[in-house]
């Protein structure tokens, strides 16, 4: 048996071939319009997929950057939210050690103040004794400069 070679070319009665010889295949599927059609939209069907896909692309870019900066500011706000409380904490810690600088140098003020004190009425106590025995205290001049 040898194959037989049929050629197929439309026909311009409503979906049907005609083989170069006597014979008719119906083809229900395929219509001149269809055929006609399906040529010049399939470029532009792949030409319109490729433009909602730029789309699709400098959508979802365009996205991604919103995202990034929405994601740079909330980390700065959850970075300064963590981070306030230490500020805080350390200024404290700081008011404190102020504080306590400050109420050690008074101490030692007031302490000094309430030795000289004590030493001046230790020493007049002293030279009360003496006087009272008949005995007193020679002062330098610079002593005397002082007291006077």
């Amino acid at each position: 048996l040898k194959p037989v070679w049929l050629r197929f070319v439309l026909s311009p009665n409503l979906g049907r071939a005609e083989a170069s010889g006597a014979q008719r295949v119906t083809l229900p599927h395929v219509s001149r319009q269809g055929a006609a059609m399906s040529a010049t939209l399939k470029a532009d069907l792949h030409i319109q997929n490729r433009i909602a896909k730029d789309n699709q692309y400098a959508a979802a870019a365009a996205y991604a950057k919103e995202i990034s900066l929405v994601t740079q500011a909330s980390g700065w706000f959850e970075g300064k939210q963590k981070y306030d409380f230490n500020e805080g904490e350390k200024r404290s810690k700081d008011f404190i050690a102020a504080e306590m600088s400050n109420c050690n140098k008074e101490l030692k003020i007031r302490r000094q103040t309430r030795l000289l004190a004590l030493y001046e009425a230790d020493a007049k106590q002293w030279e009360a004794e003496l006087a009272s025995m008949g005995l007193a205290v020679q002062r330098s001049q610079r002593d005397a400069a002082r007291a006077g």
